[in-house]
């Protein structure tokens, strides 16, 4: 028995399903394993990265209440000053923030090539 499947577009749960069966050789079990892994390391990767602008969203929100509250307040309080110091740290906080998601755009270029490349060079046969 032949079957081909698109190991790119296949999802965990048919890369699992082909890592349990029992007709399938070692060879392409240890294929899928590394397309498995590498895919994992892709996912992370992305889902840090959407954690890390979701942060930054929680700021912006957290900034505009913030300056909602300022616009109230004189400018000589020590309130209006806590807040302008909170917003100085904060604004240090988004900077770092866009240089991590800088990094790991990068890195998911390089993951995203790295499983291309492997996909692209696999022959089991």
């Amino acid at each position: 028995m032949q079957q081909s499947v698109a190991l790119s577009d296949s999802g965990p749960d048919v890369l699992a399903y082909y890592l349990r069966a029992t007709q399938v050789g070692n060879r392409v079990k240890e294929a899928l394993q590394r397309v498995n892994t590498l895919r994992d390391r892709l996912e992370q990767t992305v889902q840090q990265g959407r954690r890390l602008e979701q942060h930054i969203r929680d700021i912006a929100q957290e900034q505009a209440r913030i300056r909602e509250n300022m616009g109230r307040l004189a400018h000589n309080s020590e309130l209006y000053n806590r807040y302008v110091r909170k917003l100085d740290q904060q604004e240090t906080e988004i900077d770092k923030l866009r240089k991590d998601i800088e990094a790991l755009k990068h890195t998911e270029t390089q993951q995203r090539s790295e499983l291309n490349d492997y996909l692209m060079g696999l022959d089991i046969g």
